[in-house]
């Protein structure tokens, strides 16, 4: 059982590191316009 919460922990760390990633990336990219 800790396992899987380890793994559902780290999903969750993962998904919420993607969105932050995607969030700055459409910044980025608005301002510069590549």
């Amino acid at each position: 059982e800790g396992l899987l919460q380890f793994f559902r922990d780290s999903l969750g760390q993962f998904r919420a590191l993607q969105a932050l990633l995607n969030f700055l990336d459409l910044r980025i990219g608005s301002s510069k316009n590549w």
